[in-house]
């Protein structure tokens, strides 16, 4: 995370280096992201740089994690504060990070290095939210269980894990193959959700 340094750095200078990072991130991923890039994108010497990073893998995940408070705020301004089933919140949840997405393209391509790269620091953040959506949507799905609004037999664990993959791997793929509309999301995101319902089977 940034040192005390960066933090005692003027508003305006630290917004340099935090624009200038998101837009390498944003053309490199974090193995052929340099550091001399950014901080010439930020016009700021490239040698105070580990003055306020360890390394560049530092910066990357403090600039992941911003950004996913940026879409979390996003989030919490526009959904609903209570969902009366999982299934609800799931499509609001699809639905309002895809209206984050439109407004903010550069996280696409952000996500699209983070999702695609081997690097450890990319694997860190990737398990991270993996972590949290899994541990959300299971507490979700055993209370809608206990109200009995879930099919008896049904693995829990499995919703989750087919839906935690639905938010995270498939999404992403989903921004590299699709036409970028809300309306074509949402008639996406219904389907997906009547097959969660309904199973495949006849």
């Amino acid at each position: 995370m940034p040192s005390k340094t960066f933090f005692n750095l003027s508003e305006e200078k630290k917004e340099k280096l935090v624009i200038a990072a998101i837009e390498e991130f944003s053309e490199r991923n974090i193995r052929e992201a340099k550091v001399a890039l950014i901080m010439k994108r930020a016009n700021i010497s490239r040698g105070s740089f580990y003055n306020y990073f360890d390394s560049i893998e530092d910066l990357y995940k403090y600039i992941i994690l911003r950004l996913r408070n940026v879409r979390l705020n996003f989030l919490r301004e526009h959904m609903l504060t209570h969902y009366e089933s999982f299934l609800g919140y799931f499509k609001d949840l699809y639905m309002y990070s895809v209206k984050f997405l439109i407004i903010n393209p550069h996280y696409i391509r952000i996500s699209k290095h983070l999702y695609s790269s081997d690097h450890p620091a990319s694997v860190e953040l990737v398990n991270n939210l993996e972590d949290i959506y899994t541990e959300d949507f299971t507490r979700m799905l055993e209370l809608d269980s206990a109200r009995a609004l879930i099919k008896e037999g049904i693995s829990i664990e499995s919703v989750v894990s087919l839906c935690v993959q639905i938010s995270t791997v498939i999404f992403v793929y989903e921004l590299k193959s699709m036409d970028m509309t809300v309306e074509k999301y949402e008639e996406h995101i219904d389907h997906l959700i009547s097959i969660i319902s309904n199973g495949i089977v006849n």
